[in-house]
C-alpha cells in the first residue's frame, strides 16, 4: 500500500535495483517503476515509510542539477488600466488605475516538487478622472483660517499606498507538489504597505452603475440562468447529458502570515444614500453632523499582523474564516471611527470656532509686529543687519506654536548679543576707517545696542503669533490629511474623441487641452493637430470639429502661468480666427487657458483649400486664412486625409467619418513609423512638462534625505554628535526633517554604531536600489560644507554661520535610489 503523499517521491525495492516512482502530470497520477541505478531516480526525494530524502548519488553532475531548475522573471516598470464609462450621455473616463515597478518570480525545482513564487508591487495610485477633483499642486499644505468649517474639496487621489520605500505588495510563497489535485502551500507571506482611502459618492457612484451597466442589476454575479433556458432544460429528464461536476478544490495551508495593515480612511457621503440605515438613525447623524452628510475626517485603522492556523479544507472556506477575522477587527474600531466622523460636529464646534479665531487673530497680531519692526530695523544705521533680518524674514516658514517659540528664542538671543554692538562695533570701524570709523562705529554701536533689543522683542512677539496662527489654521489638521492633499495625479484624464467618445493612444498633449478647456467645449473632438514642435511649454493646436475647426494652446508647463502663450498663436493665429462661444458657459475657477477661436466648414470656401506645410483656405467674405503645418509633421497621406476632409466639409458643412478616419490611421502610421518602439525624447519632454518632478511622486525614482545634526561640545571646543538625554533623537546623528531616528536607518543599528558613521546608514527597502552616491548638499543659504547653525531643532530659519547662541548645526545628505 502506498499512502498519499505531498511530493514526487521514490520508494526503493530491498534487494532489488528498482524503485517504484510516484509523481503528478497535470490532473494525473502516475505510478512508475524505474532503474534507480541508470536514471538516478532516487536523488534527492524522499522515502514515502520513513520520510526521510534519499541523498543524491555523488556522481550526478551539475548540469542535471542546473536542468531540473525552471526560473521565470518578469519586470514591468508602469503600467495603467483607463475605466471609460461608454453608456452615459457622453463618454468619460471614471478610474485611471495606476501600478508602478511591479516584479514576479517563479522558479521551479523538479528535484524537490517545489515552486517558489515571489510578487512585489512598488506603487499602487488609484484616480477618478471625472471632473472637479483636485490634484495636490492645487491645494496649498496649509490650511486657511476660512476654511477651518468646510472641507468641500475632492482629491483626485481616492486610493495610494504610502510609498515611502516600502512597497506596496509583497508577497512570497512556496507551493509542493501532491499526489492528488490539492493545493499544498508550505508558506506563504504578504507584506502590506499602508493605505490611504477616500469613499465619496462622486466617484462611488458612477462606478456603480458602470458595473451594473457591464454586468447586469445583479453586478457581478453573472451566475444563474435565464427563463429560456430554463425551459428548455424542463423538457427533458435531469439525467440527461448530465455531468458529474469535479471535486472542489482543497487547499492546505501550513505556515501562513500577513503583515499588519494601516488604512486611513476619508469618507463623505449623502445621508440620502445610506439607505439602509433606519429612518431614525439618519435623523440623529443628520442632527449631530450639523449636515445631511456622513464624514470620515482621517479615521485610521489597524489591523495586526495574523499568523493564520493551519488549514486544510476548501477554499472558499479558508478565505471566509480570513474574512472573519478582519471583519471582527474592524468592528473594534468602531469607537475610532466615530470619533472622526461627523457624529462629533456638534460638540467639536466650539473647538473648531476657538481654533479659527486663534488664527485670525494671531494672523493680525504677526502682521502689526512684523510691520512695526520692519520699520525700526532701519533705524540701527547697520546695513548688514537690515539685510540679514530681511532674508530671514523670506526664509522664515513657522507651521505650528513650538517652531514660533523656538524661533522667537533665537531672535532673543540675537537682540542679546546686539546690546554689545557698544563695544564691537567701534572695534570694527576702527580696524577698517581708524578714527573716522571708530567714530562712525561708535554712533552705529550706540543706536544699535538700543534699537536691535526692541526689535528683537517685536519680531519674537510676532514668530510666536505666526506660531500660535500656524497652530490654529491646523487644529483639524494632521499628518495624514497634509500627505492626502500633497498627492497629484501622474496622468490628467484622457481626451476621448468623437461623439462616442473613442479611446485613443493617450498623449499628454490631449490631457492637457482637456484640463484647460473642460470637457463641454471639447466634446465631439475628432483630431487635435500640433503646429509647434515638441518640447515647449505653450503649443498652439488645430483642433478639428465635426461641424468647425479651432485653433487654441495647450499649456504644459509646471509654473501654472496662463498669461504665457504661444508666439505662433500670438502673433498669426489670434488675429486671424474670430473667438467661438463656449457652450460651458462658466468654466471651473482652477481652469485658466487660451480661449478657442476657429471658423465652420459651412463658411469655407471649397476651392479655397490647399494643403501642404500650410493649411490655407478663405472663408465666404474673401478673408484668407493661413495655418503653419510645418511643425504638424503630417505624412502626405494625412495631407490628402485633411484636404479631402475639408473640401467635403465646405461642401456639406461638416466633416465625414470616412475622412477623418483615413486621416487618423496616417497619422498613426507615421507616428509607429517614426518610433517603432519607444516613445521620442519630444514626446518626453511633453510628459515632463505636463508632470511635476519624478521624486515627489514616481516610484521609479526616488531621493533619499537624512539629515546629520551635531551640537556644540563645551569640553572639547567643538561640533560632534550630540550626547545629552534631553537631545533625545538627535543622539543617532542621522535624522529626518522632524528631528526623529531616520525610518529607513537599519533597525538592528545601535545608537553608538550609527553616531560613528562617516555616512547616512539608511537604505530604502522593497524594490530600490542605489544609482548614485550620497552627497552633501550645498547652497548659499549653507557653508561651504553644507552646514547650517541654529539654537534649537525646531527654528524656522537656519544661519549660514555660527552664532552667539547657535549650539547645533546640521546638513542634509542625499543619495538616488530606483
Amino acid at each position: 500500500k502506498i499512502p498519499d503523499v505531498r511530493r514526487t517521491a521514490v520508494w526503493p525495492l530491498s534487494q532489488s535495483p528498482f524503485a517504484i516512482h510516484v509523481a503528478r502530470a497535470g490532473k494525473q497520477t502516475l505510478l512508475s517503476l524505474e532503474d534507480v541505478k541508470s536514471e538516478g531516480a532516487a536523488s534527492g526525494n524522499k522515502d514515502l515509510k520513513s520520510g526521510k530524502v534519499i541523498s543524491a548519488p555523488s556522481s550526478s553532475s551539475s548540469s542535471s542539477s542546473s536542468s531540473s531548475l525552471f526560473e521565470l522573471q518578469v519586470k514591468l516598470g508602469r503600467f495603467g488600466i483607463s475605466l471609460v464609462d461608454e453608456n452615459s450621455s457622453s463618454s468619460r473616463e471614471l478610474l485611471y488605475i495606476l501600478l508602478d515597478m511591479a516584479r514576479l518570480e517563479f522558479l521551479r525545482d523538479k528535484e524537490k516538487d517545489a515552486e517558489h513564487l515571489a510578487f512585489s508591487l512598488s506603487e499602487v495610485q488609484v484616480a477618478c478622472q471625472l471632473p472637479g477633483r483636485i490634484d495636490g499642486e492645487k491645494v496649498t499644505d496649509v490650511v486657511d483660517a476660512s476654511r477651518i468649517l468646510h472641507h468641500a474639496d475632492k482629491p483626485a487621489i481616492v486610493l495610494a499606498n504610502l510609498a515611502e520605500g516600502k512597497p506596496c505588495v509583497t508577497l512570497q510563497m512556496i507551493r509542493e507538489a501532491t499526489s492528488s489535485q490539492d493545493l499544498l502551500v508550505s508558506f506563504a507571506n504578504l507584506q502590506l504597505d499602508s493605505l490611504d482611502f477616500t469613499l465619496d459618492e462622486g466617484w462611488l457612484h458612477p462606478v456603480q452603475k458602470w458595473i451594473n451597466d457591464a454586468f447586469g442589476s445583479a453586478g457581478l454575479d453573472v451566475f444563474g440562468c435565464t427563463a429560456e433556458e430554463l425551459l428548455e432544460l424542463s423538457r427533458r429528464a435531469v439525467t440527461d447529458g448530465y455531468v458529474s461536476p469535479p471535486l472542489r478544490p482543497v487547499v492546505q495551508a501550513e505556515e501562513v502570515k500577513i503583515s499588519e495593515l494601516n488604512l486611513t480612511v476619508w469618507c463623505s457621503m449623502g445621508l440620502r444614500f445610506l439607505d439602509f440605515l433606519p429612518n431614525y438613525v439618519r435623523s440623529a447623524v443628520k442632527v449631530l453632523s450639523f449636515s445631511d452628510r456622513f464624514t470620515l475626517n482621517g479615521a485610521h485603522i489597524h489591523l495586526p499582523e495574523k499568523e493564520l492556523d493551519p488549514h486544510r479544507g476548501p477554499l472558499a472556506e479558508y478565505a471566509m474564516a480570513i474574512g472573519r477575522f478582519y471583519t471582527s477587527s474592524l468592528l473594534s474600531h468602531v469607537a475610532s471611527l466615530l470619533g472622526k466622523s461627523s457624529l462629533l460636529n456638534l460638540p467639536r464646534a466650539p473647538l473648531k470656532i476657538g481654533g479659527a479665531a486663534v488664527a485670525l487673530v494671531g494672523d493680525a497680531f504677526s502682521s502689526a509686529t512684523d510691520g512695526a519692526v520692519s520699520l525700526i530695523n532701519n533705524l540701527t544705521m547697520d546695513a548688514e543687519y537690515v539685510e540679514r533680518r530681511k532674508n530671514r524674514q523670506g526664509q522664515r516658514k513657522i507651521e505650528n506654536a513650538k517652531q514660533g517659540f523656538a524661533a522667537a528664542g533665537s531672535t532673543l538671543a540675537e537682540g542679546v548679543g546686539g546690546m554689545f554692538d557698544v563695544f564691537t562695533k567701534p572695534i570694527e570701524g576702527a580696524k577698517e576707517g581708524g578714527l573716522f570709523g571708530f567714530t562712525k562705529g561708535l554712533a552705529t554701536g550706540i543706536v544699535g545696542s538700543v534699537v536691535k533689543p526692541v526689535t528683537a522683542m517685536g519680531t519674537a512677539m510676532g514668530e510666536v503669533g505666526t506660531g500660535l496662527a500656524s497652530t490654529g489654521n491646523t487644529i483639524n489638521d494632521d499628518v495624514a490629511s497634509r500627505r492626502r492633499r500633497g498627492r497629484y495625479r501622474y496622468r490628467q484624464p484622457r481626451l476621448l474623441f468623437g461623439d462616442l467618445g473613442v479611446a485613443r493612444r493617450y498623449s499628454a498633449l490631449e490631457a492637457s487641452l482637456l484640463q484647460q478647456l473642460g470637457a463641454d467645449n471639447m466634446k465631439g473632438i475628432c483630431a487635435v493637430l500640433a503646429l509647434e514642435a515638441p518640447g515647449l511649454p505653450h503649443r498652439a493646436v488645430l483642433l478639428l470639429f465635426m461641424d468647425h475647426l479651432a485653433v487654441s494652446v495647450a499649456d504644459l508647463s509646471t509654473d501654472g502661468n496662463s498669461s504665457k502663450s504661444s508666439a505662433l498663436y500670438k502673433d498669426q493665429l489670434a488675429s486671424l480666427f474670430e473667438p467661438l462661444p463656449s457652450p460651458a458657459g462658466v468654466r471651473d475657477k482652477h481652469q485658466k487657458s487660451v480661449p478657442m477661436r476657429g471658423i465652420g466648414y459651412s463658411k469655407i470656401k471649397k476651392d479655397s483649400i490647399k494643403v501642404g506645410s500650410d493649411l490655407f483656405f478663405a472663408d465666404t467674405s474673401g478673408k484668407s486664412y493661413l495655418v503653419p503645418l510645418g511643425q504638424a509633421a503630417l505624412s502626405p497621406k494625412a495631407q490628402e486625409a485633411l484636404l479631402q476632409g475639408m473640401q467635403l466639409g465646405a461642401a456639406q458643412g461638416h466633416l465625414s467619418a470616412r475622412h477623418l478616419a483615413a486621416l487618423r490611421n496616417a497619422q498613426e502610421a507615421s507616428e509607429l513609423e517614426s518610433k517603432p518602439h519607444a516613445p521620442t525624447a519630444s514626446e518626453d519632454k511633453d510628459d515632463a512638462n505636463l508632470r511635476v518632478s519624478q521624486v515627489h511622486g514616481s516610484a521609479r525614482k526616488k531621493l533619499l534625505e537624512v539629515w546629520e545634526i551635531e551640537s556644540w561640545q563645551a569640553f572639547s571646543r567643538k561640533y560632534d554628535t550630540p550626547n545629552f538625554l534631553t537631545d533625545g533623537d538627535l543622539r543617532w546623528r542621522w535624522v529626518d526633517d522632524k528631528g526623529h531616528r531616520h525610518p529607513q536607518m537599519d533597525a538592528d543599528l545601535k545608537m553608538h554604531e550609527a553616531s560613528a558613521c562617516t555616512k547616512p546608514p539608511c537604505q530604502l527597502g522593497g524594490l530600490f536600489k542605489p544609482v548614485g552616491p550620497w552627497k552633501v548638499e550645498t547652497s548659499s543659504a549653507t557653508d561651504k560644507d553644507g552646514w547650517t547653525y541654529g539654537m534649537n531643532w525646531s527654528q524656522p530659519t537656519w544661519s549660514v554661520s555660527s552664532g552667539f547662541s547657535d549650539v547645533l548645526r546640521k546638513r542634509r545628505w542625499s543619495r538616488p535610489f530606483s
